[in-house]
Parts: C-alpha cells; sequence; structure tokens
C-alpha cells in the first residue's frame, strides 16, 4: 500500500503549499521521497497567515533557515527544525530588522550536524524550545530563558554569554549533566531553575 509512504498533515494549508510545490508526480499527496528531494523552501511559506504547524519540514533536506523563509507566517505556533539543517540565520522568527511571528510557541531543533544557535534565535519562543545534544555554542544573549522551558540536550553546558539566560523559563539538562550545569560559569547564576530531563513531562 503506497499510502504508508505519504506523509501525514497536520496542518492542511501546509500540505496545499507542499503538494503545490513539491508533489512531482501528480497524485494530490507528499511522499516521503519527493519530500527528500527538497533542499530549500525558499519563499513558499512566507507571508501565509493560515499556517500553523512546520513540523513537515522534518521530511527534507533544507540546509538552512532563515527569517526570509517565514516572514509574515504570523498564525505560525510550532516548527521543527530538521536535522539536515546546516545554518540557522541570526533572528529567525523575527527582531531587530525584522517583525516577530508573535505566535511562536514551541521550537524543536533536531539532532543533526548543527552546533551553534545564533543570536535572536529563541527570543520570541513562547512555551519549549528544544536544543540537541550537539550544541556547543550560543550567539549573544541566547538562549534568552523567555520560553517557559528549555531543554538542552548537550552533555557540556555549551558556550555563552554575560547577557544570555536573562529570562525567567525553567531548563532541563541531562540527569548526569545537571550538578556540571548548577557550577559552571554564567549558567551556575541560575542553578535553582535548572533541572534533569527524567522530571520533564510534555
Amino acid at each position: 500500500n503506497i499510502a504508508k509512504w505519504w506523509i501525514r498533515f497536520e496542518d492542511p494549508e501546509v500540505k496545499r503549499i507542499c503538494v503545490e510545490n513539491w508533489d512531482k508526480d501528480g497524485d494530490g499527496e507528499l511522499s516521503m521521497e519527493e519530500a527528500a528531494a527538497v533542499s530549500s523552501i525558499g519563499t513558499i511559506f512566507a507571508k501565509n497567515r493560515r499556517t500553523r504547524n512546520l513540523h513537515v519540514l522534518t521530511f527534507t533536506n533544507i540546509k538552512r533557515l532563515g527569517y526570509e523563509n517565514l516572514k509574515g507566517c504570523d498564525s505560525l505556533e510550532s516548527i521543527t527544525i530538521p536535522k539536515s539543517i546546516d545554518i540557522i540565520d541570526w533572528y529567525t522568527f523575527g527582531g531587530a530588522t525584522g517583525k516577530y511571528l508573535m505566535s511562536i510557541k514551541n521550537v524543536i531543533v533536531e539532532k543533526g550536524k548543527l552546533s551553534y544557535i545564533p543570536e535572536g534565535f529563541d527570543n520570541n519562543i513562547k512555551d519549549v524550545v528544544d536544543y540537541p545534544s550537539t550544541i556547543s555554542s550560543f550567539g549573544w544573549a541566547q538562549p534568552s530563558l523567555r520560553a517557559k522551558i528549555t531543554i538542552l540536550r548537550a552533555p557540556t553546558p555549551p558556550n555563552i554569554d554575560v547577557r544570555s539566560l536573562e529570562g525567567n523559563g525553567l531548563i532541563y539538562v541531562p540527569d548526569d549533566a545537571i550538578e556540571v550545569y548548577k557550577h559552571s560559569d554564567i549558567w551556575s547564576r541560575i542553578a535553582d531553575r535548572i533541572y534533569p530531563l527524567s522530571e520533564y513531562h510534555e
């Protein structure tokens, strides 16, 4: 049954856009193979105010994600950034010179090769941001802890600067690394808000 290879969409507007742009065989569906052939999303989602989630990106092989890809997605609530990503641009979700995406609540960064999170990335994420174990450093003032929960899966505390951690959110880290985080420079400032991952429940 070939249908089992089709991607199941939570968001009908995202399905419409993906099928319109990436359905090569014209069957009205998007297969995993068709999605895997995608290396850039360009501006196909930009300025779309109906898009609520972009978890479909996890099936693609896009290499870069930036504000121009998401500009004007004013209803976007959640996104999964795929493991294929090599570069995330500054202020991906707005800020600095771009309008904030005010609805963004949940962001998952899949584990791939990405090791650096740039300036402005999580400033406007409201609920949960989940970083993979490969992250070793953050740009200026990141992570901001403006999200209610920040998950850091890196066993070694990533390099951050003195303007990081200025929000009031909680941090969850690997259980066996919790004491390392609590006693590391800068991270130690918020030791009372660092919890083991085993205690995190969605």
